[in-house]
């Protein structure tokens, strides 16, 4: 039978061939979590951008102005993040108003889609989300 000195010689060290071996574990599966903790608030505010975005558009009367509108709006949304680009896709023109073609028919929708690239812990993530919002029927006639 093995004596207590003899026991604990034995045993000596296991802990820290624990700690070793699971340290780095533990380490990435947290960075994980706070990268993807960090993507979903990013594609919460790319979808948040790009619905303000298309409440904009679709407030305007004309095209032209709608864009602008829509890239302000996803742009004051988004504030200090990297984002590359805001693209707005508009309804076909229609007869309203009568004295301009390059106006919006009276329904429709405006769909502003917005896409983010931004460095999330050293690795580049592209967002792409999209809004829709019906074309307001009663936007400023001015």
């Amino acid at each position: 039978m093995a004596t207590r000195r003899e026991r604990r010689d034995r045993d000596s060290g296991v802990s820290t061939v624990e700690v070793v071996i699971a340290l780095p574990l533990l380490v990435v599966l947290m960075l994980f979590m706070i990268y993807l903790g960090i993507k979903a608030n990013l594609i919460g505010q790319v979808q948040n951008a790009a619905d303000d975005a298309a409440r904009m558009g679709s407030a305007q009367r004309y095209a032209t102005v709608a864009q602008a509108e829509a890239d302000n709006a996803a742009n004051a949304d988004l504030g200090t993040n990297t984002c590359v680009d805001v693209a707005g896709t508009y309804p076909q023109p229609g007869t309203y108003p009568k004295v301009d073609t390059g106006g919006f028919a009276q329904s429709g929708y405006y769909t502003a889609t917005v896409t983010c690239t931004r460095d999330v812990l050293g690795v580049t993530v592209t967002v792409v989300e999209t809004g829709i919002s019906p074309i307001d029927t009663y936007r400023q006639a001015n």
